[in-house]
């Protein structure tokens, strides 16, 4: 009777007659009946309440017992929700711990890949002076990689892209090591995923050099965005659209020339480091001009 009086008032309401009390402390008890709880403290049920503290407070038991029996048994069936809540009470929001959990979870993730890559493998035990098990070979390899490289306090593998002796300079410097397995994931985020937004190679090589590093990473890049189906796919038609000249075939010499750079060559004497090439393509004729640059103004020179 009393559950349909509070159905039909939509609300609460207080109960002072020894009946309704009764009634009360009989539906109070319906959730020990479907599912046993627990005899730890924590766990009480509210029933054991006497019938004067709900007439003074007047306190709405059924819904007291569901929250208490939700606290009880989160530790239990909610694991992640108990250390939600123990985050909270620390003052950090569900969000930061879950993204803490997410960099946890991802970091684990590059460290075992690296620990399956042999060079870093190597370049790890390297730094900490454990080279016993190295051939003399590849201790060669990792004293030549060892000044530019730094391993973590997590065990992660780092490069430093300058040779700067400050901390702080240090710490902005210092690019994670990405290990082959996990390059594709790397560009697929930089380059094809919502937040890459499909830009072109200078701008992809950009934003993952500033975070990351691997050998012969632009490359990487170049290749990557290259086979892109959507880039390819994507663009559209040329608004002028030219015939193509097609092979141009020379009559006579000097009709037709082709002219190209070799650059950073070792510098001679003169400064030189870079060779400017001319051949003709009716007789195959070559003519070389060593130049200090390849600036626009020095290959006009060069020309006249």
């Amino acid at each position: 009777m009393l559950a349909g009086q509070a159905l039909q008032r939509q609300g609460d309401r207080n109960v002072h007659s020894p009946e309704e009390i009764q009634d009360l402390k009989t539906l109070n008890r319906l959730e020990e009946v479907i599912r046993p709880r627990a005899s730890s403290p924590e766990m009480a049920s509210p029933a054991s309440l006497d019938a004067d503290n709900l007439d003074a407070k007047n306190l709405d038991a059924k819904n007291l017992d569901a929250e208490n029996c939700d606290a009880g048994t989160r530790g239990i069936d909610d694991p992640v929700g108990n250390a939600m809540d123990a985050g909270r009470h620390k003052g950090r929001p569900p969000e930061v711990l879950e993204e803490l959990v997410v960099q946890r979870l991802r970091l684990d993730r590059i460290r075992v890949a690296q620990d399956e890559e042999v060079w870093i493998v190597n370049l790890k035990k390297y730094l900490r002076g454990d080279v016993g098990d190295l051939s003399r070979r590849e201790v060669k390899n990792c004293q030549k990689l060892a000044p530019q490289y730094e391993e973590g306090e997590s065990g992660l593998l780092y490069y430093q892209s300058r040779n700067d002796d400050s901390a702080e300079g240090r710490d902005e410097m210092m690019k994670l090591v990405i290990p082959e397995t996990l390059r594709e994931d790397v560009l697929h985020h930089y380059h094809a995923s919502l937040e890459g937004g499909h830009q072109g190679i200078g701008r992809t090589y950009q934003r993952v050099r500033r975070h990351f590093h691997w050998p012969g990473i632009f490359r990487s890049v170049q290749r990557y965005v290259g086979e892109s189906t959507d880039c390819e796919t994507g663009k559209g038609r040329p608004t002028i659209q030219g015939e193509s000249p097609g092979n141009i075939v020379a009559t006579y010499p000097f009709q037709v020339i082709a002219m190209d750079h070799i650059p950073s060559l070792p510098a001679s004497y003169k400064g030189n480091t870079e060779l400017l090439v001319w051949v003709d393509l009716f007789t195959g004729f070559v003519v070389v001009k060593a130049n200090a640059s390849r600036t626009a103004q020095t290959v006009a020179e060069a020309y006249e």
